[in-house]
């Protein structure tokens, strides 16, 4: 090859022969032998202009995040949430009932509307099934803004049955009390059936709570449903006695299990030719015969530890 300008060499054959190199990358073109140079020096210049200005190719956009990836940002910005455990649990139930690695982008109304549905044919009763709604939807809203397009909006609530009386007279309760053996389970039962409180605030109890002199008791705070803050109630004079040995056995702070306390009660019930009903239905005893004595919703509200009048309604 002879140089006969800069970039165009002749080739033996008679043919023009150009290079180019542009933006790092060489080019190279052949020019018939008939054509004169200038052919091939023009098309050097147009080489670099068409490539050095040419617009670049989009950048391919990035994949939009899996639902495993959006669940795992939402809960890492609600961790200090009350209830944050169970809204963890419902939306790891998502993730499995919908498939974690898909876009959040591509769910639809009708897929989720199906999963609910089958939730509720196979048992769940339909306030789970409504919760397991909103911590969804609270997942697009945290997301996405509340303004913005929620699929979960689309699909109607379930209604919630007729609530039904679970509560028990205090003669039966006693009656059971009776046919049970005195352990600690049967104590912490005691405290719920004369103060109303739940098992994790029976939990929760310390001895600072429990003021004497004025038979008095300083309600522990829950995160249940909206959660409930601090309060003081006055006690009934079995609550006096439950608390006492409450007290004696030092029970104060102590954890325990819900399926021992069941078994416990279960096995009362069935002494005394009862059944359908479970520890935690001492607490509505305690709330139905606080209605029936005051007939005042708002003091049992506050008896109860209920965040919204629409529960003691229930």
């Amino acid at each position: 090859m002879k140089k006969v300008a800069p970039g165009v060499y002749r080739l033996p054959d008679g043919q023009h022969r150009a290079f180019v190199r542009v933006q790092g990358k060489l080019y190279s073109k052949r020019f018939a032998p008939h054509l004169p140079v200038q052919a091939a020096k023009d098309w050097r210049q147009d080489q670099r202009g068409r490539i050095k200005f040419a617009p670049k190719p989009p950048e391919p956009k990035p994949a939009p995040p899996t639902l495993d990836a959006d669940i795992v940002s939402y809960l890492g910005s609600v961790k200090a949430m009350a209830g944050y455990a169970e809204r963890e649990r419902h939306l790891t139930l998502w993730q499995a009932a919908l498939g974690g690695t898909r876009a959040r982008a591509t769910i639809e109304p009708f897929e989720i509307q199906a999963v609910l549905h089958h939730w509720r044919q196979g048992g769940l009763a339909a306030d789970t099934c409504n919760k397991r709604r909103t911590a969804l939807m609270a997942l697009w809203h945290r997301l996405d803004g509340r303004s913005a397009y929620n699929p979960v909006r689309e699909v109607p609530r379930f209604r919630p049955p007729q609530p039904t009386a679970r509560g028990l007279d205090y003669p039966t309760i006693r009656k059971i009390f009776r046919k049970m053996p005195e352990s600690a389970t049967k104590i912490r039962l005691e405290v719920m059936a004369y103060t109303g409180l739940r098992p994790v605030q029976v939990k929760r109890l310390q001895r600072a709570d429990w003021d004497r002199a004025a038979n008095r008791l300083t309600l522990p705070a829950t995160g249940k449903g909206h959660g409930t803050r601090r309060q003081t109630v006055p006690l009934l004079p079995e609550a006096v006695t439950a608390l006492r040995r409450f007290d004696r056995e030092q029970l104060w702070g102590t954890a325990f299990g819900s399926a021992p306390m069941a078994l416990v009660w279960r096995r009362a019930l069935k002494r005394v030719g009862l059944r359908g009903t479970v520890p935690y239905d001492l607490r509505h005893s305690f709330g139905t015969a606080a209605y029936l004595v005051t007939g005042d919703l708002r003091a049992v509200q506050t008896l109860m530890g209920h965040s919204a009048i629409r529960m003691t309604e229930r």
